[in-house]
């Protein structure tokens, strides 16, 4: 992040989230399935807090960076958002629901978790 906020200006900056239960669920799958590796619920929650902390420490400027959920990507104005960001037009093909296969039923996130996708959520209104 450091490095990305000396060039902040020259690129746009896109954060993409999602809810963690899912992505907990994602994490624990793929850990497993690409490289073999059994983790925790509560260490793959660590992974999606520490990511998403550290981004919200080290960015300079908020409004300089487009939050958008997981789940825009599939929708119109999701797509518009991300074109009028990077100022060219997307393939909207692209983006397949296919590839949202967690449902984040399975999982339980501490409230310090919860509190920082709320404020992503926030952030993603802007």
């Amino acid at each position: 992040m450091p490095a990305w906020n000396a060039k902040s200006s020259e690129y746009a900056k896109i954060i993409i989230f999602r809810e963690p239960e899912k992505s907990v669920e994602s994490i624990i799958v793929a850990a497993k399935h690409l490289h073999n590796i059994e983790i925790s619920a509560s260490q793959a929650e660590k992974v999606w807090f520490s990511m998403y902390s550290s981004i919200l420490r080290n960015i300079k400027d908020y409004s300089n960076v487009t939050y958008i959920h997981f789940n825009d990507i599939f929708t119109k104005d999701g797509i518009n958002k991300i074109k009028r960001v990077i100022g060219t037009s997307l393939d909207i093909s692209f983006p397949d629901k296919c590839i949202s296969k967690s449902t984040g039923t399975s999982v339980l996130v501490s409230k310090k978790t919860k509190q920082l996708y709320l404020s992503l959520l926030e952030l993603s209104k802007k």
